[in-house]
């Protein structure tokens, strides 16, 4: 009891105002862990509930910072250090992003579609992972319902594979030696289409003077 007394006086020299002139404490709650979840559309939700407590619907805050969502394993360090910055965004785009609400009753609702994703990286180095995308609202919450973070998922029905190989040196030989035949192609026509606009000139021009 010592302890519990003392940890609710320093909560209470930290309390501040909050929503609507109510008095919140500066604290919160840190959920960390990993789901496993078949690969359907689903969710999984955040709400506070305790069978040994009354809950006001009108003191749940459910603001909070997404620190870290990511479906799939995590790539190596050396793998992600290749890709561009706009493909680690997708991998975990929600990292480090803050939803604040200045209102109560209410909650943010996070919808994601998941995209299956190949990195190729060479013959031993085929990584299968996930990129996401994010749409975030706010949902309003009737007066006796407690809010409730919301994060919804499903699965698009495609697939990205991003190659990261290394060319040899023969696929530049034989792309520069492509290169060089279309540029020789290209000027032996026009060299060509010149030669004949030039002879049917000539022999026009003769032909008036006959």
């Amino acid at each position: 009891m010592d302890a519990e007394s003392a940890e609710h006086r320093e909560a209470a020299k930290r309390r501040k105002p909050g929503l609507f002139g109510q008095l919140q404490y500066d604290v919160g709650c840190k959920v960390e862990g990993w789901l496993e979840v078949p690969r359907v559309p689903g969710n999984f939700h955040i709400e506070a509930r305790s069978a040994t407590h009354d809950m006001v619907p009108s003191m749940a805050n459910l603001s909070h910072t997404v620190n870290h969502l990511q479906f799939g394993d995590a790539l190596a360090p050396m793998y992600e250090a290749r890709l561009p910055e706009k493909l680690l965004y997708l991998m975990k785009p929600l990292d480090k992003q803050s939803f604040i609400l200045d209102k109560i009753h209410q909650a943010p609702q996070h919808y994601i579609k998941i995209v299956s994703t190949l990195y190729d990286y060479g013959p031993r180095a085929n990584i299968p992972a996930y990129q996401i995308t994010s749409q975030n609202r706010i949902a309003t919450y009737g007066k006796d319902e407690i809010p409730e973070a919301k994060f919804s998922y499903d699965t698009m029905p495609i697939a990205v594979i991003v190659s990261q190989r290394e060319k040899p040196f023969y696929s530049f030989v034989t792309s520069l030696l492509a290169i060089i035949g279309g540029t020789y192609t290209v000027v032996s026509i026009f060299d060509g289409f010149v030669f004949t606009l030039n002879e049917n000139v000539i022999k026009g021009y003769f032909g008036k003077q006959e």
